[in-house]
């Protein structure tokens, strides 16, 4: 489900995520949280998200968070 993508960021080079059944990116939770976060690798995934506002989780098992839910920046 989840894949590694590559980003712009000095200190979190790298992210688990997947775009999900709406077209947004769901990340892995992880260390440092950012607010927007660009992708250039895969190309399917390349571009920037932001994290939305209001919060949204994708939620696939009964005992917590497994993602939070970042959308498209034009």
């Amino acid at each position: 489900m989840f894949i590694t993508c590559t980003t712009t960021d000095s200190l979190r080079k790298t992210v688990n995520a997947f775009k999900n059944e709406d077209g947004n990116l769901v990340v892995e939770r992880s260390l440092p949280f950012r607010k927007v976060i660009d992708i250039t690798y895969p190309k399917d995934l390349a571009g920037s998200w932001v994290f939305s506002d209001p919060e949204e989780f994708y939620i696939s098992i009964s005992y917590g968070v497994q993602g939070l839910i970042y959308k498209p920046i034009p």
